[in-house]
């Protein structure tokens, strides 16, 4: 078999017809299984060239489809998917203007894997389904009521000042000179409509809560500390 002297003739045919890369590795393919089994004729299913060389299926026909039409290998295929290809030995080794091939032909040997659906077996849309007449397009009003809407938070029970005082003591580091401040508190929050410094709701009075006994309880000792230090009278 003249294995390397198809090699080179391909070789140097592909100087000038710049075929495309996939077309390359087909036919070399193609060469080498014919080299292997001693053969100018071999056969091989479609999907297993497709494992192969990590090609698509329809690739892989394109590509074999183009080598048939340069005159380079002849090929035929049988119903059950296996395809005879014949290596060519005498194809013009001087490349002529490239063929066009239109996209209605290659579309005949193309292929849609059975496990994969069809697009066109996708179920239509429910809009697809009215008839245009019938469509309408959604009222302004309605487009404004949804662009206007603000979610609205939901605040948990606002307490009396008994049922604040008895839940701060239930906090750790809760001490009795805290309730001036609690109360405090408690007034500030009621007097902004239960909401923030920021003007935001407060949804979780206990959490908030919570969370400030530990800055009350600092200003607390602050101030003590403050009014506990005596008066330093100036020396004579």
């Amino acid at each position: 078999m003249y294995y390397l002297k198809l090699i080179q003739k391909f070789w140097n045919f592909n100087q000038k017809a710049k075929l495309d890369a996939n077309v390359i590795t087909v036919y070399f393919y193609l060469l080498n299984f014919a080299n292997d089994c001693g053969s100018y004729t071999v056969s091989i299913s479609d999907r297993n060239f497709s494992k192969t060389l990590g090609l698509s299926r329809n690739t892989i026909m394109a590509a074999r489809k183009k080598l048939q039409s340069l005159g380079i290998i002849h090929y035929n295929k049988d119903t059950v998917g296996v395809a005879t290809y014949r290596i060519l030995l005498d194809y013009n080794a001087v490349a002529s203007k490239p063929e066009t091939i239109h996209l209605d032909t290659l579309l005949l040997d193309l292929v849609v894997p059975q496990d994969e659906e069809s697009i066109a077996s996708s179920p239509p849309s429910l809009t697809s389904l009215v008839p245009e007449s019938e469509q309408k397009e959604p009222e302004q009003h309605e487009l404004n009521d949804e662009d206007t809407a603000e979610p609205t938070v939901k605040a948990t029970e606002q307490p009396s000042l008994d049922t604040f005082l008895q839940y701060a003591q239930t906090l750790e580091g809760y001490e009795p000179p805290l309730d001036q401040k609690i109360t405090e508190k408690y007034s500030s929050w009621e007097k902004n409509d239960w909401k923030s410094v920021s003007g935001r709701p407060i949804t979780d009075w206990k959490s908030s809560l919570k969370n400030l006994m530990p800055f009350m309880k600092n200003t607390a000792d602050t101030d003590l500390s403050l009014t506990s230090i005596s008066r330093i009278n100036r020396p004579k």
